[in-house]
């Protein structure tokens, strides 16, 4: 299996602590089909965040848009995927998600968070076919249409101040999901 990735950072601080991040990773990209390579083997993972809108480090809001690519968790073969340890998103194949974030540090009441989420998970299964020697004509091929599993999740978070002999941690959160297993 060959990953290839690329990780992009743009910072400027006096916008509020405006950060665009990206990242890019193709799963056994050959060049030979670049759009195959760019759209059916990578994953996306695209997200800004603004770690200044109050004051530094009090508040912080971040967004993130995830894609992953056919291939990801369909290597169940190699050995390390036999030990569940997978090299991928847990979105899955054709994964789709987007997720927001917002943190504060409420002071001697310690620190809240609350994390939205969105995720479509592909229920599609894919077979892939090839037209001469050498993986020549390579494709994917779709075996079923399911429809995708989609998951709404809202998360709320309290962490109670450092008192170095004693920590205090809370979380709840709901989940709603439709068509879960792709059924």
């Amino acid at each position: 299996n060959k990953m290839a990735g690329v990780d992009i950072r743009w910072r400027m601080p006096r916008w509020s602590g405006f950060e665009l991040y990206a990242e890019g990773d193709a799963d056994d990209f050959d060049g030979r089909n670049l759009k195959r390579g760019f759209k059916e083997d990578a994953g996306y993972l695209v997200g800004t965040a603004f770690s200044c809108l109050v004051q530094c480090g009090r508040f912080d809001l971040r967004a993130e848009y995830h894609q992953t690519g056919i291939r990801y968790y369909t290597h169940t073969n190699y050995p390390m995927a036999s030990r569940v340890f997978l090299l991928a998103d847990p979105l899955g194949p054709r994964g789709l998600g987007f997720y927001l974030k917002a943190e504060g540090d409420a002071g001697h009441v310690g620190r809240l968070s609350i994390d939205a989420a969105f995720e479509a998970r592909s229920g599609n299964t894919y077979g892939a076919e090839s037209t001469g020697p050498n993986d020549e004509g390579f494709h994917f091929v779709l075996l079923g249409r399911r429809p995708s599993e989609k998951r709404s999740r809202l998360t709320a978070s309290w962490a109670g101040p450092d008192r170095r002999h004693l920590s205090v941690q809370l979380s709840a959160g709901a989940e709603r999901v439709e068509n879960f297993g792709f059924v």
